[in-house]
């Protein structure tokens, strides 16, 4: 994948992530006081809108790109800034910068609900 492709899959939001916030506002049952994960979060609009929602914690990943770690400067300076910007930057968000296969290990022995 060439570095310009890359970028666009960061800063594009998705469709189905569009489709997953009206889910949460409908339903807002599914993330109320409940601990949510969100992969490949990007912007983190359904981690966002699931913080808005009355989720009691949520934790946002997107992978780590080697070897320049792309994806952890997304957490930090796209995903969090997002998340502030939206004024739910309250103590109940975590920004894991991992691959999938290392998921285990970055967030422990947690286990989230949805």
């Amino acid at each position: 994948m060439n570095q310009n492709a890359s970028i666009k899959n960061v800063i594009e939001v998705w469709e189905c992530a569009r489709d997953l916030c009206d889910l949460i506002e409908a339903e807002q049952e599914l993330v109320k006081g409940k601990d949510v994960i969100e992969l490949g979060c990007g912007a983190a609009l359904p981690s966002i809108v699931a913080l808005k929602e009355g989720a009691r914690a949520v934790c946002m990943q997107d992978f780590v790109s080697q070897p320049a770690n792309r994806n952890g400067a997304v957490i930090a300076c796209f995903t969090h800034e997002n998340v502030k910007l939206n004024g739910v930057d309250d103590g109940r968000s975590q920004f894991i910068a991992a691959s999938w296969d290392k998921m285990n290990e970055a967030i422990g022995e947690k286990r989230r609900e949805i």
